[in-house]
């Protein structure tokens, strides 16, 4: 029966009976130590023939006169691994490689140089997680599995806190310490000493051995030195053991805190005192507040996280009771070495409260850009929070048995920004990255430089966006300026040159498109090229498009008149102006909490700044509504003023075939005591339903309002 099953079937059948069978095998291995060998039973012609390693050994036992009968040992490979790797020499099959497995059967196919194995099974080691990171870090390093071992780091980094504190940390050997501390970037000194101190007192008590300073600066020889104590603040080094360091040690790190780095001193610094600087631009701050305690709490109090350092600045979240004791506010901090007082970097902040609950979803606000300075040091999210609201148990966003309120905030694109004012033109340049996936999404999808450039002062962008119908579209390309937070009225000249670059070394750039003078402002932030291109021409191979990277490169030189580069004040006696509000992400908007909002930019009419403010308040039946006022504020110093107006309300058709929706309101009036004015009201299912898709198109997700404001002639009174 055995016979007649090994001349059956194909080549791949017919060698997994041989696998199987061991019929007229004579090469037999015991892999594996203690009750976990196994015998395995192969063939020298088919071994020796995939692994030049097997051959060279084989060779040498029959030179030797090593007894053939015996069984070969290897103890340093698993069965499993042993088992798969033999099915992949005899019929290529990697059925039973998994992640589990993945690193036992690369460590074999390194050890015999099956070459085709070796990529197989690397592909195969998975990503690291809180029981096994440490473990691939390990092997990672063991292998030279450079990508590994950098994933491995960072996810130590990103989940310090949690993982210091595991059974896995414990376990690690010495030199894998040493490498740990010595590599981590964005954690403070003081928790890098706690987690050096509790894998010392671990090693202490495995060796029966009282755990003080002397014994604890035994147990973790150079690892010490990877401790970075001059970087701790004089409080926090005070929290060390006294027979830790020597006395000379000691005095050099106290001599540091009392004088310049660079001064003569008698006590030779024994630490690093180089700062931990964090070379990512984008991460994670969190903050957990016993919520129902913070509430009770007196106005003014605050809560902060752990400093979290990205691009080499400490960051913190801090939470405050504000305006009364039922609210806070969330604010993002940056502190920048004072040694260098012109310090300036541009960043988004997406702020989260997390879920507690998994069937809930985050809340989340839509993304801030910000630049941060010596003199503008914080950001203030736009909301405030309702301590009510948030310890409401139905949301999700608190568990009334943990007490906890998890805030986050998502810092990217941190990058220094260059703020000389002097400098009056430069070039922007942006790729655009898997071209083919962008040129699938729909009409009105975007993608913008990732890093802004200052010119004039003032941070610019490209932005590209799909324009036209599905059969033909085309990519829009357009120049976005926007002020400093502090400005709330600007204005200037600017030319632009728009091309594309070429992938051919000697067709240098394709020209798109140039305009001369125009002017942007707080109310005019981004000018299009008039010329539209479509994706089949973009992605013609033969002069724009890179089809092996998939991507197209633009860049936009810019030059910015000097003399009109002051800040702009609007014409007081301008008595109309329009206001729009676009709210993109409007399914994002309806899931977050009632009292979010979304506001336009601000607009000058008759010297006011305007608003339109979009709300998300309860209704009487169903749950959520929006609610879309105007908004108008004087300037601080006019405390009394009023005014008198008219108003077009307009919401914006998303369907060409269908009319705006629009209404008329005549002779209002706003103040210093009422400077808002409620102007339409809907509950999100009538006009996010199929019913009403003309004013909200699902697949670009937003919602357009425009508001024309008409003064009366001599309305606007300051008291």
């Amino acid at each position: 029966m055995s016979s007649l099953s090994s001349k059956s079937g194909n080549l791949k059948e017919r060698m997994k009976h041989l696998l199987i069978t061991g019929d007229k095998a004579d090469l037999q291995f015991l892999v594996g130590e203690g009750e976990g060998k196994e015998l395995f039973r192969a063939h020298k012609v088919i071994i020796t023939g995939s692994s030049d390693v097997f051959k060279a050994m084989i060779d040498f036992d029959s030179k030797s006169e090593r007894n053939e009968n015996g069984p070969i040992e290897i103890t340093d490979i698993s069965a499993n691994a042993f088992k798969v790797m033999l099915s992949f020499i005899y019929t290529d099959d990697l059925s039973e490689l998994d992640g589990d497995n993945a690193m036992d059967v690369f460590y074999a196919a390194k050890k015999y140089n099956i070459a085709s194995l070796i990529d197989q099974s690397r592909q195969k080691i998975p990503m690291p997680n809180h029981n096994t990171v440490f473990l691939l870090y390990a092997q990672a390093r063991l292998f030279d599995l450079e990508d590994l071992a950098k994933n491995c780091m960072d996810y130590i980094e990103k989940n310090a806190k949690d993982l210091f504190e595991s059974e896995q940390f414990l376990q690690v050997d010495q030199n894998l310490l040493c490498e740990i501390l010595d590599k981590l970037r964005s954690i403070s000194e003081l928790c890098i000493w706690e987690a050096a101190f509790r894998w010392a007192d671990e090693k202490c008590r495995q060796n029966s051995i009282e755990c003080t300073g002397e014994s604890c600066r035994a147990v973790l020889g150079p690892a010490l030195y990877k401790i970075r104590f001059p970087l701790m603040t004089k409080e926090d080094f005070l929290k060390i053991p006294s027979d830790l360091l020597t006395m000379e040690e000691m005095l050099g790190i106290y001599q540091f805190h009392c004088h310049p780095p660079n001064s003569p001193g008698a006590f030779q610094l024994k630490f690093s005192s180089q700062g931990r600087i964090c070379d990512r631009n984008e991460g994670t701050i969190l903050l957990d507040i016993e919520i129902s305690e913070f509430a009770r709490e007196h106005f003014g109090s605050e809560r902060s996280s752990e400093t979290v350092h990205i691009k080499g600045l400490p960051w913190k979240i801090l939470a405050r009771k504000i305006e009364n004791e039922n609210n806070f506010g969330i604010f993002l901090c940056c502190t920048a070495s004072e040694k260098d007082p012109n310090w300036s970097y541009k960043c988004s902040a997406t702020f989260r409260i997390v879920s507690q609950k998994n069937e809930t979803e985050h809340f989340t606000w839509n993304s801030i850009d910000h630049i941060f300075n010596n003199k503008s040091r914080t950001l203030a999210f736009p909301t405030l929070f309702s301590f009510e609201r948030l310890m409401d148990s139905s949301k999700g966003l608190h568990i009334n048995k943990e007490d906890k309120l998890t805030l986050a905030i998502d810092l990217t694109e941190v990058e220094k920004f260059d703020t000389n004012p002097n400098k009056s033109n430069g070039t922007i340049v942006m790729k655009i990255d898997n071209l083919s996936e962008f040129a699938r999404e729909f009409c009105g999808s975007e993608r913008s430089s990732t890093n802004a450039v200052s010119i004039g002062g003032f941070p610019w962008k490209i932005n590209a966006k799909i324009k036209g119908e599905k059969s033909e579209k085309c990519l829009g390309f357009y120049l976005k300026c926007a002020a400093p937070t502090k400005y709330m009225n600007w204005s200037l000249h600017c030319s632009a040159t728009f091309q594309i670059v070429s992938r051919i070394r000697f067709f240098m750039v394709d020209l798109i498109g140039k305009f001369n003078d125009r002017i942007f402002s707080n109310e005019i932030t981004e000018w299009g090229f008039d010329k539209f291109i479509t994706f089949s021409k973009l992605m013609d191979n033969r002069r724009l498009y890179d089809k092996e990277e998939d991507k197209l490169t633009l860049a936009i030189d810019i030059f910015v008149e000097e003399k009109k580069m002051d800040k702009f004040v609007s014409d007081p006696n301008k008595s109309t102006g329009k206001i729009v509000l676009e709210i993109g992400n409007l399914l994002e908007f309806k899931r977050e909490i009632c009292g979010s909002e979304r506001r336009s930019e601000t607009v000058l009419i008759g010297g006011l700044p305007w608003k339109i403010l979009a709300k998300i308040k309860e209704g009487h039946i169903i749950k959520k509504h929006l609610y879309l006022y105007l908004c108008c504020a004087a300037p601080n110093e006019n405390e009394n003023w009023n005014c008198k107006f008219s108003a077009n309300f307009r919401i914006v058709s998303q369907n060409s075939g269908t009319k705006d929706l629009k209404k008329q309101f005549n002779e209002k009036r706003l103040n210093s005591k009422t400077n808002s004015c409620e102007l339409f009201s809907f509950p999100f299912g009538s006009f996010m339903g199929p019913i009403s898709e003309a004013f909200y198109y699902r697949n670009s997700d937003n919602f357009t309002v425009e508001i024309e404001v008409i003064l009366a002639k001599k309305s606007v009174k300051f008291i």
